[in-house]
């Protein structure tokens, strides 16, 4: 299942895949994962590093079950 909030919050952002990719300094595709799987909990710097760029909580980013 998607990742929506994530989704919205790069949307509000305005940023791209890409975008946030170079931002958290991984491959665009890991980025695609973590919007496609929303098990999928990316590693702690990279949470960090998306919440700086989102300006956001990463929690409310993710969907944890």
């Amino acid at each position: 299942m998607a990742n929506v909030p994530l989704r919205r919050a790069m949307l509000d952002a305005k940023l791209s895949n890409q975008n946030l990719a170079d931002r958290c300094e991984v491959d665009v595709k890991t980025v695609e994962r973590w919007l496609q799987d929303e098990a999928r909990v990316p590693h702690l710097r990279h949470q960090l590093a998306a919440a700086e760029a989102l300006a956001s909580i990463f929690r409310d980013l993710c969907v944890v079950g």
